[in-house]
């Protein structure tokens, strides 16, 4: 009787396990996961073109042709300085809503739909070249200078016209820096909002001024809150630092 139960046990303890040659069906007979063809994240302009947003990405489609209009908008050569710049405090409001990954749609927006038109840069170019060595040379670089300026150098100029906009352009770059070896589509971006700034705050448009205790007290409070070397611990401690004997300088 024992060894028919073993053999029995036996027996039935085999039907669970695969039979010879079964992992090599079953590896053939599965299928293999099905890929959505894309190695990476989409193109931009592929985006712009579709109906479903994918895992991972930020705005969907539709809300990512819209924003795209509302940029397109804002530069819109038949407007006013004024409507621009209403047009831009409107984007900065809806942008202030937005989580990171949809800000960094707006980016992809910002860097590769404002691009300068490519034609109009090879035909400057060509002229530019041709024109080389002659009295024809001059105007033709003008032409040239004229072909490389982006659309989103004009976007990025209408933004500051808005209140509030110097500062979202200041806090969109301090956003964007971490994220431009992840991503070098950004890097049009990055490069035209430097070069803005290094206009704007260049140091012959600074006007030095000694700040005493008479002084607004909103820029005190600033001297206090930006303070980087000595903290200023209170208001008693501020004025001592503006005394007669003293010298503050901003």
């Amino acid at each position: 009787m024992i060894t028919n139960a073993s053999d029995w046990i036996t027996r039935n303890v085999s039907r669970l396990r695969p039979g010879p040659g079964a992992e090599g069906k079953k590896a053939a007979g599965a299928k293999a996961p099905k890929s959505d063809g894309a190695a990476g994240p989409r193109p931009l302009a592929e985006r712009l073109e579709a109906t479903l947003r994918r895992p991972g990405e930020g705005l969907a489609p539709r809300a990512l042709r819209r924003a795209l209009g509302e940029l397109q908008a804002v530069i819109d050569p038949r407007i006013s300085e004024v409507e621009a710049g209403r047009r831009a405090h409107a984007v900065v409001q809806w942008y202030a809503g937005r989580e990171l990954d949809e800000r960094r749609d707006v980016w992809l927006l910002m860097s590769e739909c404002f691009a300068p038109d490519l034609s109009k840069v090879s035909t400057a170019r060509d002229r530019h070249q041709a024109a080389m060595g002659t009295a024809e040379e001059p105007q033709a670089q003008v032409h040239l200078r004229r072909a490389l300026v982006s659309p989103r150098l004009r976007l990025l100029q209408r933004f500051a016209i808005e209140p509030e906009g110097m500062r979202f352009l200041v806090d969109l770059r301090a956003q964007l820096l971490p994220h431009l070896k992840g991503d070098r589509r950004l890097l049009p971006l990055d490069a035209e909002l430097e070069h803005l700034f290094s206009t704007w705050f260049d140091v012959a448009f600074l006007d030095l001024r000694r700040i005493s205790w008479d002084s607004p007290a909103s820029l005190i409070e600033k001297l206090i809150q930006y303070e980087a070397v000595h903290d200023i611990k209170s208001w008693a401690d501020v004025k001592n630092r503006l005394d007669s004997d003293r010298r503050c300088y901003g």
